[in-house]
């Protein structure tokens, strides 16, 4: 692969908005080349190269089959008023985590998620908790807290564990959709997606619609 196809990988990948408008024949190749040129900074007089490799370059819908069954048997759901707090990573916080789950009488019902990254530890919870979540930990092991946040659950058919690239089509397409996404939780065949409260409706009519 030449360095002008590696570079219309990476383009394509960045700007997914433009892969799906050039895949649906939205875009004059010459008018892209000139685009991809300017924000890529590369030189005019490879303009020509250029434009022979977009002639090259697969053109061919985001959604392969595969994904189109699974979207088409996936189940959906919205909740609004969810907190996210971002604490410390470190071995007290850690401990306190454990009474934490142990004094939260959380039902299934509710959200209530713990994820431990290098940076730190993060839960996810209802609004309603958020009070009681904090009480436990000292101001000084808490990073950030984001109050206003709604979770959106997409169950797809056992199938999604194998098949490539699920994940990168819904982001795509949220993207596409000038959507900003908070967290993005994968639990595979399970896939939560974290927006602002304000994105919910918007968010969850581009999901259904996948």
């Amino acid at each position: 692969m030449s360095q002008i196809e590696l570079m219309l990988e990476r383009f394509f990948s960045k700007n997914p908005d433009v892969r799906e408008a050039r895949n649906k024949g939205l875009i004059n190749r010459r008018a892209l080349a000139r685009y991809i040129a300017e924000h890529e900074k590369i030189p005019v007089k490879q303009s020509e190269a250029l434009i022979m490799a977009l002639r090259r370059y697969p053109q061919e819908s985001s959604k392969s089959k595969d994904i189109a069954a699974l979207v088409k048997n996936m189940r959906t759901s919205a909740k609004d008023d969810i907190a996210i707090i971002s604490l410390k990573n470190s071995d007290a916080v850690l401990e306190k985590l454990a009474h934490a789950v142990k004094s939260i009488n959380h039902t299934t019902s509710e959200t209530f998620k713990i994820v431990q990254s290098a940076l730190s530890i993060k839960i996810f919870a209802d609004k309603v908790r958020l009070k009681q979540i904090k009480e436990l930990f000292d101001a000084k092991e808490i990073i950030e807290v984001r109050d206003n946040i709604a979770e959106i659950d997409v169950i797809f058919p056992h199938e999604a564990i194998d098949t490539r690239g699920i994940v990168s089509y819904v982001s795509a397409e949220l993207a596409m959709n000038k959507i900003n996404v908070v967290e993005l939780l994968t639990s595979t065949p399970e896939l939560l997606i974290y927006v602002d409260n304000s994105d919910l409706l918007r968010t969850y009519e581009v999901v259904k619609l996948l």
